[in-house]
């Protein structure tokens, strides 16, 4: 798989495989979180969605780059059942600027919510 081309086809940064169809919702995002980065495992809160810690289990996949700011309803597409690759999988949990590559045992929860890290060969 040529990542340059899904890019380009998905504007997902990446993040989408092909390997199963992918289902994708719009869906509100927490106001206030900064810029969040396709690929930030996210989970549901009181208010929309927000970043979920190595603690927590994720409901989605961000699909694309989304700027929270406070005071605006912000909606950004993510992905909440299909294969993502792992390695653009993204824990946000240290705030805004602080993003890290997914830890294994965080990402792999995903399987639970029909979502499917999958190693990716580009």
């Amino acid at each position: 798989m040529n990542f340059s081309e899904k890019e380009n086809l998905a504007n997902d940064g990446g993040v989408i495989l092909n390997q199963h169809p992918p289902i994708i919702a719009s869906l509100n995002i927490k106001k206030g979180l900064g810029k969040l980065k396709a690929g930030t495992l996210m989970k549901k809160g009181t208010t929309g969605l927000e970043a979920a810690a190595p603690a927590d289990t994720p409901d989605v996949v961000l699909v694309e780059d989304v700027n929270a700011v406070a005071g605006e309803e912000i909606v950004g597409r993510c992905l909440i059942h299909g294969c993502v690759a792992a390695g653009r999988l993204l824990d946000r949990s240290g705030g805004e600027g602080h993003e890290a590559a997914a830890a294994e045992t965080l990402y792999e929860k995903l399987t639970a919510k029909g979502i499917y890290p999958m190693q990716s060969f580009d």
